[in-house]
């Protein structure tokens, strides 16, 4: 049995979606793994008291974008849950033009991120079967920037990129 402390111990083990099938009792697959260290829990903690402005910091940001690019016909947005609040870690616009956003936003150094592809897309789980508002999703969602440190202007800057894609096409 390797001890955690071996130099090379982590850089041995396989990610979690690498674990075809995984013996839980296993060094390979202990969750010892996925325990955080203290430096990561005290940043958590750390972070956690923030919660609450962080978390107002992205709504007002949301509703700049929502504000911005509302009167693009050619987009669509995530639907506004009712039960519960909205928490926008990410901030998600559906675009036939999504490619061309992210290339043209990808130039002026903004990253975004495409939707999650299905699970059935991943080959070992792999599927005939239609799923088709995953697909969908899929296909058209694109993640802009959410973080707590957009100001105004990136927003402003990110929806004038997005504007001028969706009219020019």
């Amino acid at each position: 049995k390797e001890v955690y402390n071996d130099s090379v111990f982590f850089f041995k083990q396989k990610t979690a979606y690498e674990i075809k099938e995984c013996d839980w009792s296993s060094d390979v697959c202990s969750s010892d793994l996925f325990r955080m260290t203290n430096i990561q829990a005290a940043i958590g903690l750390a972070q956690m008291e923030q919660i609450d402005s962080f978390l107002k910091i992205r709504e007002d940001n949301a509703k700049i974008f929502e504000n911005e690019l509302k009167g693009l016909k050619s987009l669509s947005f995530m639907p506004k849950i009712e039960h519960g609040k909205q928490v926008y870690w990410a901030y998600i616009i559906m675009s036939k033009n999504k490619d061309k956003i992210a290339k043209r936003l990808k130039e002026e150094d903004i990253d975004t991120r495409p939707f999650f592809y299905p699970i059935t897309f991943m080959p070992d789980y792999k599927s005939n079967e239609k799923f088709p508002v995953a697909e969908k999703l899929s296909k058209f969602g694109l993640h802009l920037p959410s973080s707590a440190k957009l100001t105004k202007k990136d927003i402003l800057k990110i929806c004038n990129i997005i504007k001028g894609v969706e009219r020019n096409g």
